[in-house]
């Protein structure tokens, strides 16, 4: 009977066309392999996107073979690449590196793990995702011209809907080469128009900022307390996140209850002890009052996370911890700036984080400031993106939500 059936005619032999699941996930799998070794052989160098105008000419070629081939080549593998088997296995080896790209940090500076041998740490640099991303719209092209007979409401949204996807993958992808990501630094009350890349090329922009203000709003100071040996901070058993400084505040660290009799958000020191100020270089600084629950021992004194100017003071309660006062975290930080365009024209912005402006086709991003000066900078450091390809991008993501809504309205295609 086993022979039998092994025989027989219903039992499809392996890389027999049609292909179906198994030889599609052996394909999309086998691209990924090559992308990581090609990415091993280069030592982790990646993969850098053409630039503008050879990513349009492999753009407008990849378009014209599809079509060609759809029309004019009869071989079953032309078939295959419009299927669903292919089409499921090209989105979840897709779907996976993107999924890694969350996961792993995308940082390839001062790496020498494996990670960064074969791209995972910057995936859309990489070979394996270049190729996966090729291979996905070589189907997913092959896909769309199938469905562009007949002419009717259901295939006009099909066709809308993963066209629209078609172009986003395809120019977000090659148009990666032609992005311009440069640094500016500005210290207030000063104007410049020069920026740099990741090479320190110095760029001239078309037009010119002008620094009015910087500023920072902070959380309260985290209260820790740590070993005098490592300065390690020593978490409670139930590692709660580490508390705010606020006076009046009354806190349970292992074996003390500390009392913030004090607090200033601004302040100078002057004779071992501090009082409020918010000239130039003012520190945050407590007056605590810390007992031990089994001892009832009193140990109380001023503690600050020092700054530029002023050294950090820790209050030592036994021979082996301390409790001290860590910089209080950025809450918010904004620049008030002017801009002089080409023509002439002075407007005013302000800028925070992930609220950028766009200005004579550049976007202009907050990015950070003199952290040693924290609160006090003077110093704001603006990204300065241009992406050329932006408007082709936006018009896929139209297209994609026209087509979704269309297939919505007029019910699920076949």
């Amino acid at each position: 009977m086993n022979n039998l059936f092994k025989n027989s005619p219903l039992r499809k032999k392996t890389w027999i066309f049609p292909w179906k699941y198994k030889e599609s996930f052996v394909i999309a799998f086998g691209l990924l392999l090559i992308g990581f070794l090609l990415e091993l052989f280069s030592n982790g160098g990646g993969f850098y996107s053409p630039t503008w105008p050879n990513n349009l000419i492999i753009l407008l070629s990849l378009v014209v073979y599809i079509i060609f081939t759809h029309f004019f080549v009869t071989h079953p593998l032309i078939k295959w690449l419009g299927s669903i088997p292919a089409a499921i296995s090209a989105i979840i080896v897709f779907t996976t590196l993107i999924l890694l790209m969350g996961f792993i940090p995308q940082n390839k500076e001062n790496s020498i793990t494996i990670i960064n041998k074969i791209g995972l740490n910057h995936i859309t640099q990489s070979f394996p995702y270049v190729i996966i991303s090729f291979y996905l719209l070589i189907i997913l092209g092959y896909t769309i011209t199938k469905r562009l007979y007949p002419i009717n409401l259901k295939n006009f949204a099909f066709f809308m809907n993963h066209a629209g996807l078609w172009v986003v993958l395809a120019t977000g992808s090659l148009g990666a080469g032609d992005i311009v990501r440069l640094i500016m630094p500005i210290q207030e009350k000063q104007t410049s128009k020069y920026a740099y890349d990741n090479n320190n090329k110095l760029f001239q922009l078309p037009f010119s900022i002008e620094l009015i203000d910087f500023s920072i709003d902070e959380y309260p100071p985290n209260i820790i307390l740590a070993g005098i040996a490592d300065g390690k901070i020593i978490a409670n058993k139930d590692k709660q996140k580490l508390p705010e400084i606020i006076q009046g505040k009354t806190i349970k660290m292992k074996d003390w209850i500390v009392y913030i009799s004090k607090y200033y958000e601004m302040s100078y020191i002057s004779d071992s002890s501090y009082y409020f100020s918010s000239d130039s270089g003012a520190v945050p600084s407590a007056y605590i009052i810390a007992t031990n629950v089994f001892t009832n021992q009193i140990k109380e004194g001023w503690i600050s996370c020092g700054n530029y100017k002023f050294q950090k003071n820790y209050l030592i309660i036994d021979n082996k911890v301390f409790i001290g006062m860590l910089e209080p975290p950025a809450k918010k930080f904004s620049s008030k700036i002017k801009i002089y365009t080409s023509d002439k024209i002075e407007k005013i912005y302000t800028i925070e984080v992930n609220k950028p402006i766009r200005v004579e086709g550049w976007e202009i991003y907050q990015s950070s400031y003199d952290s040693a000066m924290g609160r006090w900078s003077t110093i704001s450091v603006f990204e300065i993106v241009k992406d050329s390809w932006y408007k082709a991008v936006y018009f896929g993501i139209v297209m994609l939500l026209i087509g979704s809504i269309m297939l919505f309205w007029h019910g699920k295609y076949r």
